[in-house]
């Protein structure tokens, strides 16, 4: 299993190793650093290297697709 992670302003797959899983949620044993952004809101529709735009602020940013350059 993997995330998107947002690098400048495009997104990239990483592969990640999880833990137990709760309804608060995942923990993840291996494959992030800390402070690495996870896309949580749309990641489904992005490919690797896909450029984004981040909308809402600091506490709940999202991500949506945006033109490849």
């Amino acid at each position: 299993s993997g995330v998107q992670v947002l690098l400048a302003d495009r997104v990239h797959f990483r592969p990640i190793q999880t833990g137990v899983s709760t309804e608060q949620g995942v923990e993840v044993l291996a494959g992030l650093e800390p402070g690495v952004t996870v896309v949580t809101r749309g990641s489904q529709n992005l490919k690797d290297g896909d450029t984004v735009v981040v909308q809402g602020g600091p506490a709940g940013p999202q991500r949506r697709r945006g033109d490849r350059s």
